[in-house]
């Protein structure tokens, strides 16, 4: 993943160890797939994931164009299934906007939007192809009508051209973002240490299900759920294991 990161002009980059939560999360899969064969076979199993089968995993299709004889290549921000494909700088420091052309009519209508339908005309840009063999021109293009406008702007009139375009927000913007308020993303938490705060909500929704996240226990707030319900301990025994500090709601010590 790192050979394939980054320009083309440039080094391979590492992206943000990636393959930490990559391999967390095939494992946890794997687990539950045990877990399933557990509810009906009657029998467990040991399972075993490793990190770089879990990234190789992820990065198959370089994989499987290399095992063919394509040389894995880094191509920037540019990728298959759109041309042009980008990210631009607009008005202001460190402003920017990702935009991808994926059909004909898009580009039509971003040709339209650059004022130059003559673009439309030239043979060697009909195809998705001709316009990735002609990426540097057309991306030029682009940076010179996206730099003068606010990215906002930029991205109403692309995706009113048909283009596919969203501005690059910085991590404080996320919280104000309307897609992911509309979606219900954020949260507000109530917890009673760390006070009120918004927190991140599930990735993914399930019908009829509800979405909304509870706060993160304190420590010992369900011995006696646990320690009753699941164990089958007596309140007496309960009682017995917190005078003797075996269980407790603070850090030992404190």
């Amino acid at each position: 993943m790192a050979w394939m990161t980054g320009h083309a002009d440039g080094p391979p980059l590492i992206p943000r160890g990636v393959c930490d939560p990559i391999a967390g999360l095939h494992a946890a899969f794997a687990a539950l797939a045990a877990l399933e064969v557990r509810d009906a076979t009657g029998r467990g199993m040991q399972v075993e994931a490793t990190m770089v089968e879990a990234a190789l995993n992820v990065a198959a299709e370089a994989v499987l164009e290399a095992a063919h004889g394509t040389e894995p290549r880094r191509d920037g921000n540019r990728g298959p299934g759109a041309a042009p494909q980008g990210v631009y700088p607009c008005a202001g420091d460190d402003r920017w906007v990702a935009l991808a052309v994926q059909d004909d009519a898009a580009w039509k209508g971003l040709a339209g939007l650059l004022g130059r339908e003559d673009l439309t005309g030239r043979a060697d840009l009909t195809t998705e192809a001709g316009r990735r063999a002609a990426a540097d021109e057309l991306d030029a293009l682009i940076e010179a009508w996206t730099v003068g406008r606010e990215p906002d702007e930029a991205v109403s009139l692309l995706r009113s051209a048909g283009a596919a375009a969203a501005r690059v927000a910085a991590a404080d913007e996320l919280l104000d973002d309307p897609h992911l308020s509309a979606r219900g993303f954020w949260q507000r938490i109530v917890h009673p240490v760390a006070g009120e705060y918004l927190a991140p909500g599930l990735p993914f929704r399930s019908a009829g299900a509800d979405a909304r996240v509870s706060p993160p226990p304190t420590l010992g707030e369900h011995n006696r759920e646990i320690l009753t319900g699941l164990l089958g301990l007596t309140p007496g025994e309960i009682d017995g294991l917190a005078a003797r500090q075996v269980i407790g709601t603070r850090p030992a010590g404190l």
